[in-house]
């Protein structure tokens, strides 16, 4: 039993600096890849950026969000506004949590976005990109905490946009940095950084909208729905 629980306590702290790690590759990757620039160590602020995994996984262990778990997925879409009342609603140490981590998920994307707009857009351009995605993000808690059921209806049309724009890289991030620096090498990266930054985009308002529908539903300062049976 002890030695169990040593080896979870070690898997907790070790994962904090292993998705660090992970995360500061994959920022260092995206944005050599719209620096086009692979020959370069990783900037402190790439570092700092992919570094606070470690810290907000840390602190989500310790408030108890991998009992309950983030999930960025759309609910049923014939759920009403009722329905997005909580059942049992969270404690403001996990729900905090797990709005944190929505928030750094939802960002890391949207940042590459940008950085792909600052790169290869001109100044007009990819600043109205960039107000746009800033605005788009700021907006989004204030439609689901007014329509959820709205914003969960439109998620569910609209979410096969994201997997054909995955299908053209290929499916996954991997994938994608490797057709990324084959782009690179072969001097061909108009449409491949142009498909790479709209999945970004997509992938970064994605996380944000799917993570504010559960935290709206797990919201603490709510009373659990009268029209929802409580969970046994």
């Amino acid at each position: 039993m002890r030695r169990a629980r040593f080896l979870r306590l070690g898997i907790a702290v070790l994962s904090g600096p292993v998705a660090a790690l992970l995360f500061t590759g994959l920022v260092w990757l995206f944005h050599s890849l719209a620096l086009r620039s692979f020959a370069r160590w990783p900037t402190p602020a790439e570092i700092a950026l992919g570094g606070a995994a470690a810290p907000l996984l840390w602190w989500a262990r310790l408030a108890g969000v991998h009992r309950s778990g983030v999930q960025f997925l759309v609910a049923p879409p014939e759920w009403t506004a009722a329905d997005f009342r909580p059942r049992e609603p969270v404690s403001w140490q996990t729900w905090l949590a797990k709005a944190a981590l929505v928030l750094y998920l939802a960002l890391l994307p949207l940042l590459g976005a940008l950085a792909f707009a600052r790169s290869y857009l001109p100044r007009p351009l990819s600043a109205l990109v960039g107000a746009a995605l800033a605005g788009t993000l700021a907006v989004l808690p204030f439609l689901v905490a007014r329509w959820p059921h709205h914003v969960n209806r439109f998620l569910a049309r609209v979410e096969v946009l994201g997997f054909i724009l995955a299908g053209l890289l290929g499916g996954s991030a991997t994938e994608a940095a490797l057709l990324g620096l084959y782009a690179s090498r072969q001097g061909k990266l108009g449409f491949v950084t142009l498909v790479v930054a709209l999945n970004l985009a997509w992938f970064g308002l994605w996380i944000a909208a799917t993570g504010f529908l559960q935290l709206w539903s797990e919201r603490p300062w709510a009373a659990p729905s009268a029209s929802r049976p409580r969970p046994p």
